[in-house]
């Protein structure tokens, strides 16, 4: 079957391409997106994971969201958590909404104060110039200095004040702003003296789940565990793009499998002669039937390869354009989307197999 299949696939090669370049672009549109989505996740978090403690602790009624952060921990709040038993170490992390300007352009930067023997809090990795900023400078990631168009040496309006740009770091790229690391004295100058998050560690002999019970107790305190703190920082991008990638993931699939059917429909039907002719000559229906089936699977095998072909080299391509937009492919979205693709070719072999049926093989022989 396969190979009658593919010789009638040979006597229109064309047919074949627009039906595999339908899949393949429904297979490509799909894992980009999702590529997308899971790289926006990915880089929300991936600084905030560079943070090492157990259970973090916000002022009740605050955001425990970095980038719409409003909590500001009281000094009692702070004493209290750090007197709780359980507790092996914590580390406060200073940090603001701001706007940077630069020659017109504007962008949000989420401020880490660092101070002068901070090792917690730094950028993940940095690329160009110094790891820690001086009082009037800045690390900007590298997507901030992307748009901003600057580098290392060049100044950047913060309010009324001009930072010098004393390093690029990467790992720092949240989508909707980027983290940036100042002098701690600067934050405190701008109004922020007291730590907007504690990052607490547990003791070896007790668990996060048992620490954050205690903390919980603390008045004034709002308490989450790691895996809270970095859902609730995915949350909005969650709530936002989910619903949009699976409307978009259906539609790529029903534009998909309608082209298909429709080339299948309109090729079965300009060979139903042959088809009948091949029923006349007592060629079981089934196995017609199968050969319809196996040049759906052939389209739907080539337009699977060349989806995931073009997927890897956008993946690769559109951050290489626009750096703010990161895409990382997971080996179970590529295995889901192929399989569904596949899956829809053969089923859009379903609409030209009941016009075969229906077709008489009496009429091969009328005149």
């Amino acid at each position: 079957m396969l190979a009658f299949a593919w010789r009638q696939i040979r006597r229109q090669p064309w047919r074949f391409a627009a039906s595999a370049g339908s899949v393949a672009s429904s297979v490509a549109l799909v894992l980009v997106i999702a590529g997308l989505y899971r790289g926006l996740l990915d880089a929300l978090v991936r600084w905030p994971q560079s943070l090492p403690g157990d259970v973090v602790v916000a002022e009740a009624g605050g955001s425990a969201t970095l980038l719409h952060v409003s909590s500001q921990v009281p000094p009692a709040v702070e004493a209290a958590v750090r007197g709780t038993p359980g507790v092996s170490r914590v580390d406060p992390l200073f940090a603001r909404l701001a706007w940077i300007e630069r020659d017109g352009r504007q962008a949000i930067a989420f401020l880490v104060g660092l101070g002068r023997g901070d090792v917690f809090g730094r950028p993940v990795r940095i690329v160009a110039g110094r790891k820690k900023p001086r009082l009037n400078e800045i690390i900007v990631d590298r997507v901030l200095a992307h748009d901003l168009r600057v580098d290392v040496g060049d100044a950047l309006r913060l309010g009324d004040a001009t930072l010098r740009v004393a390093g690029i770091s990467s790992g720092g790229n949240a989508l909707l702003a980027s983290y940036a690391f100042v002098h701690r004295s600067a934050l405190a100058l701008a109004g922020t003296a007291r730590p907007s998050f504690l990052f607490v560690r547990a003791a070896a002999d007790t668990t996060p789940a048992a620490l954050a019970a205690r903390l919980r107790k603390v008045a004034g305190a709002r308490v989450l565990l790691r895996a809270e703190f970095e859902a609730s920082n995915q949350g909005l991008a969650r709530q936002l793009l989910l619903p949009l990638i699976a409307i978009t993931a259906l539609i790529a699939a029903a534009v998909s499998g309608g082209v298909v059917a429709l080339t299948l429909y309109t090729a079965a039907m300009e060979r139903r002669a042959d088809y009948g002719l091949l029923g006349a000559l007592g060629v079981p229906a089934r196995w017609i039937a199968g050969t319809v089936a196996a040049q759906a699977l052939l389209v739907g095998v080539a337009g699977v390869g060349l989806g995931l072909a073009s997927s890897a080299a956008l993946v690769v391509f559109i951050p290489w354009v626009e750096p703010r937009f990161e895409a990382a492919l997971a080996p179970g979205q590529v295995l889901a989307v192929a399989a569904g693709a596949l899956l829809t070719a053969v089923a859009a072999a379903r609409l030209p197999l009941r016009a075969i049926r229906r077709f008489d093989p009496a009429e091969v022989f009328r005149v």
